[in-house]
């Protein structure tokens, strides 16, 4: 089908135009839409995390059911399961936390060490860079060290 105009010639289609301030009214309800999201965060976080728990643990209390299990039966099994699995994570993520804060002290030294050879190494090139030849800096009076001091 090809419309026609009154010459017979093909008219060509188009939009019509935007009603004036139709721009600026999405505009402001794009930002009422993200400052209500934004200040309801400590709210819509919950639900959302909680709906989304929801999809993820209807199929494990549907397979219960057909198991013959009663619903109620099901739902509690499936939520003890589920916050058994939570409370394994959180037991394994504090031992991994405990770990690391025993190890930390060494890792410090060994920060230190490396930061140390890195700033004779740069104290080193740039000592011979303004010298225009190689030489050893001094111990204490490096140009990288009292940098960073």
């Amino acid at each position: 089908m090809n419309p026609r105009g009154p010459s017979g010639s093909p008219t060509l289609w188009r939009a019509p135009n935007p009603p004036a301030g139709s721009t600026l009214t999405a505009v402001v309800i794009g930002v009422v839409v993200v400052a209500a999201l934004y200040f309801g965060r400590e709210v819509l976080v919950p639900i959302a995390l909680a709906v989304l728990l929801s999809f993820v643990l209807a199929p494990l209390v549907r397979l219960l059911q057909y198991g013959l299990v009663p619903r109620v039966l099901s739902v509690i099994t499936v939520t003890i399961i589920a916050l058994a699995v939570a409370l394994g994570l959180a037991a394994i993520m504090v031992a991994q936390v405990n770990q690391l804060a025993g190890e930390l002290p060494r890792y410090e030294c060994t920060l230190r060490d490396k930061v140390q050879s890195l700033v004779y190494i740069l104290d080193s090139s740039v000592s011979s860079a303004i010298n225009g030849r190689w030489s050893e800096p001094k111990s204490g009076n490096t140009f990288i060290a009292q940098i960073l001091k």
